[in-house]
């Protein structure tokens, strides 16, 4: 096989610089993976996650989409590159044994999404670049070892995109964007995503709020506030515009009055939870599990209110936390305190389920 190439080198080491066809890549006989498993414990390559090549099969269906990164495939012979010139001794042809093995260290994926796609019956009439290595040029003995250690170093190298850096880019999106990378983020969850950043956005910026300057923006090293973006935002989505009886009663900026009013209430019953000097001492606002439990007990509350009919005002609701039975003092949320023993999700289900029927009695109370 013979392809145009562009031959570069780092520390003196020769790398190549190629296209293939996609129609090439569905010889799998011809370029495939190494993977380990116990019968092949000198493969490095991990086992093929079906879900993520579906989902790049189906990013590259729509036509206006393209994917412009290489891949990283590697040869175990030697192979011979002709300069097309002395002047430009760096661009030629590339030549391969018929013989060889393309072993895809990175990038098995996207070679699994292409595949996948022509066995739907999708076009494949496009190329794709890819760095092509041998490991003798790279001062390797080990063709195995060689491809190993790059698989490592680029899977444990690279950074994923934050989260809530992910969020920021959704929710910009307008609804034509949103449209054109449904295979990869639904337009449903695109605007739920962008509603919780808009509400977040306003609670941090509401003066006298207990949420003011207190959501940490992403990728910012050292940033002003105390729990981040992400946290807030997915509480958002998953207490308040996933639940249909709020979605039905509160738009938007409503909703957000309200979610401040709740925060105001409980810092007017544990104002040494929100103050700046004494705020780390608690888990109230400072957690993952103590954000998730305060806007899942505002959810009981809203859905127990709305359909009486009743006022959702900062005094009213803490009208409702003075007559918890447990859960409404310092000494509950202090760091020590039992609160503080929760942790992830599965903690957050557990304080939940200490909690809700404490406040769903308070509520009766109230009503009675």
């Amino acid at each position: 096989m013979r392809f145009p190439a562009i031959e570069f080198r780092q520390h003196g080491k020769k790398l190549y610089v190629i296209t293939v066809t996609a129609r090439d890549l569905l010889d799998q006989n011809r370029f495939k993976v190494d993977e380990w498993s116990p019968d092949n414990p000198a493969g490095y390559q991990r086992h093929l996650s079906k879900g993520r090549a579906k989902v790049f099969a189906d990013f590259l269906q729509n036509p206006k989409n393209v994917s412009p990164t290489s891949i990283l495939l590697a040869i175990r012979e030697e192979p011979k590159f002709t300069p097309l010139s002395t002047k430009d001794s760096n661009m030629g042809l590339l030549e391969v044994p018929d013989s060889v093995t393309f072993y895809i260290v990175d990038g098995q994926h996207r070679v699994a999404g292409i595949r996948e796609l022509h066995a739907r019956g999708g076009g494949i009439d496009f190329s794709i670049p890819a760095v092509v290595m041998y490991y003798r040029f790279l001062e390797e003995n080990d063709p195995a070892y060689c491809e190993a250690k790059q698989f490592v170093i680029i899977n444990k190298t690279q950074k994923r995109v934050r989260a809530d850096l992910h969020d920021r880019f959704v929710a910009r999106l307008t609804p034509e964007q949103r449209k054109e990378l449904q295979e990869v983020i639904p337009s449903e969850e695109a605007e739920l995503t962008a509603r919780a950043v808009a509400i977040a956005d306003e609670l941090n910026q509401i003066p006298g709020s207990p949420w003011q300057g207190a959501i940490k923006p992403p990728e910012v090293p050292k940033a002003p506030g105390v729990i981040s973006q992400r946290t807030v935002t997915q509480s958002i989505i998953t207490s308040f515009l996933e639940d249909k009886i709020i979605q039905a009663s509160l738009d938007d900026k409503q909703l957000t009055e309200v979610i401040d009013n709740w925060w105001r209430a409980w810092r007017e019953i544990i104002p040494d939870a929100f103050c700046e000097e004494t705020r780390d001492d608690y888990v109230l606002q400072t957690t993952h599990v103590g954000v998730r439990v305060i806007n899942e007990l505002l959810r009981t509350v809203l859905c127990w209110l709305i359909p009486r009919g009743e006022a959702l005002t900062v005094e009213k609701f803490c009208r409702i936390i003075e007559d918890m039975d447990e859960g409404n003092s310092p000494e509950f949320w202090k760091v020590g305190g039992r609160a503080s023993v929760y942790r992830g999700e599965g903690g957050v289900r557990d304080l939940l389920d200490l909690l809700d029927p404490v406040i769903l009695r308070a509520l009766k109370r109230g009503t009675a």
